[in-house]
């Protein structure tokens, strides 16, 4: 069984800790937290004994064998790039860097020193994605022609509060970065290729924007739609924002040559024909990507993966990344960006 180590152990970090000690198929030997108060709380209440306030030492732990980075998206190159070069395999949160040359360094480095690595788009492993996935690759339902999708972000603190670096681009890479990246690996599953994306972005009065930063202005978006062109002629719409309240969690619509797929809120599934519903899906949950992901890593780990996880490697966090900059730049430049079929 691989010895496992978590760097930063905040929401994410908390949720990957548990679904590993639940699952027991890894065995998690050490944490590392800045926050040392944090760090005892949670060790103690799962009984972890090594505790490493510089993540360095965790990194340089040689009994570890693989590490979680669930750090915010601005520390994790520099993470990434020394546990590689320890030549631990990493799984990393979305997104993949702060940045497309990030997100490329990362890829580059996981290649170089010959680790196994995975970025959790953990949308894949939910049991809705996995039954979507066998549904579209059947061909029944025929050829997914283009999507309407919408992924909201509910920032109200009532039911979530993000964390105060979220609102800088710099910290986090903006809304487009930072949590359309789920979305836009999605979309490529589905459709494949992007070769062109147009983007806007806006800033708008809405309630709780960015209520949990506590110093300074906030200098991302809270909508940003993209158009994507893709190789095979088909078209995508996403639109992502923060929203005060209302639906969590992406729904969109699958437009094919024959029907219609419907997605609501990572849980329902609906399928039209002619006007009539041939297929009603209701999975037995929604949105838990951080322990579906995180439990796909630890099978890809034992190589006991099962036949419908699905991976997301260097190069699909690479993927995200670049479809998110094309969008940032179109919405600067007004102008629709090229990208050469990512």
């Amino acid at each position: 069984m691989k010895n496992l180590g978590i760097i930063g152990l905040g929401n994410a970090g908390a949720n990957h800790l548990k679904s590993q000690v639940d699952a027991g198929l890894v065995n998690v030997v050490a944490v590392s937290d800045s926050d040392s108060s944090l760090l005892q709380k949670v060790a103690d209440e799962f009984c972890i004994e090594r505790r490493y306030t510089d993540w360095h030492d965790l990194v340089a732990d040689k009994e570890i064998d693989a590490i979680i980075l669930a750090t915010p998206p601005f520390m994790r190159r520099e993470m990434f790039l020394a546990a590689a070069e320890a030549g631990k395999d990493i799984l990393a949160e979305k997104p993949f860097g702060i940045s497309l040359q990030e997100a490329r360094d990362m890829a580059d480095a996981a290649k170089r020193h010959g680790i196994r690595a995975m970025v959790n788009f953990g949308t894949r492993n939910l049991p809705t994605y996995k039954k979507l996935r066998e549904l579209v690759q059947s061909g029944e339902y025929g050829t997914p022609r283009w999507i309407w999708f919408k992924y909201f972000l509910v920032v109200n603190p009532k039911i979530f509060n993000p964390p105060g670096w979220f609102w800088n681009k710099k910290n986090s890479g903006g809304h487009l970065g930072e949590n359309a990246g789920h979305a836009f690996d999605l979309i490529c599953e589905l459709m494949g290729s992007v070769k062109n994306v147009t983007g806007i972005t806006a800033t708008l009065p809405l309630k709780h924007y960015a209520e949990s930063l506590e110093s300074g202005k906030p200098d991302i978006e809270n909508l940003g739609v993209a158009t994507l062109e893709h190789e095979n002629g088909g078209v995508t719409v996403l639109a992502n924002g923060s929203v005060p309240g209302g639906e969590w969690g992406m729904s969109f619509d699958i437009i094919t040559d024959d029907c219609v797929i419907s997605v609501k809120r990572d849980k329902f599934i609906t399928i039209q024909r002619d006007g009539e519903e041939v297929l009603n899906y209701e999975a037995p949950f929604a949105w838990r990507p951080i322990p579906s992901g995180s439990l796909a890593f630890a099978r890809f780990l034992n190589g006991q993966s099962e036949p419908d996880d699905s991976i997301a490697s260097c190069e699909d966090g690479v993927r995200a990344m670049q479809i998110a900059e094309a969008a940032y730049q179109s919405a600067s430049t007004r102008q629709t960006a090229s990208l050469g079929n990512v």
